[in-house]
């Protein structure tokens, strides 16, 4: 994930000269990837949190409500497709 450079003032305003953002600027504003620890230390926090009891239910919600919102964007383009065959007739 990337903040955007334009927080020190956009182009023309920072170290860069309005040319767009320096390299040291892109570091200086880049998170790192998640690793094993990070990711560890969040699931320790989410178990904290929900609880053992509840996390199940958690998931199984969730993975219900992804597959539902699949089953809409897929009723979607299909229903996007009848439109276009009717208009092209």
């Amino acid at each position: 994930m990337k903040l955007q450079w334009f927080a020190k003032g956009g182009p023309g305003t920072g170290r860069s000269g309005g040319k767009g953002p320096t390299t040291d600027e892109i570091k200086e504003f880049t998170v790192g990837r998640i690793g094993f620890q990070e990711l560890l230390i969040i699931l320790v926090i989410i178990l904290l949190l929900f609880g053992s009891t509840k996390l199940p239910a958690l998931g199984k919600s969730l993975g219900e409500a992804i597959k539902n919102f699949k089953k809409g964007i897929k009723e979607g383009q299909e229903e996007n497709g009848k439109d276009d065959a009717k208009k092209g007739e």
